[in-house]
């Protein structure tokens, strides 16, 4: 779509919460409990690659303990009513 600017592929941990609409405590519980990959460090920077992240959500919506986790299954919800490109919050101008 022409104009919407895309995520970057790769995420702070606020970004990724922004994007699967979680709070960002609720990236860490979900990679205590597997359910995300685990960042990795680019100097400094704490980061996720997308990639990385899609495709671990998508092998786990095929286990067979998803419907029984209800954290997961927000996920899942939060990664499937979503647009695959979603807008970054504009600051309004007046």
């Amino acid at each position: 779509m022409a104009g919407t600017p895309a995520w970057p592929d790769y995420l702070k941990r606020e970004t990724l919460a922004k994007r699967l609409n979680l709070a960002p405590g609720a990236i860490d519980q979900l990679i205590k409990r597997g359910l995300l990959p685990p960042p990795i460090k680019l100097g400094e920077a704490i980061l996720w690659r997308w990639e990385d992240v899609d495709s671990w959500l998508q092998r786990s919506q095929n286990r067979e303990t998803d419907s029984n986790d209800p954290y997961l299954a927000g996920v899942s919800r939060a990664r499937s009513a979503a647009p695959p490109r979603l807008e970054s919050p504009q600051p309004h101008r007046s």
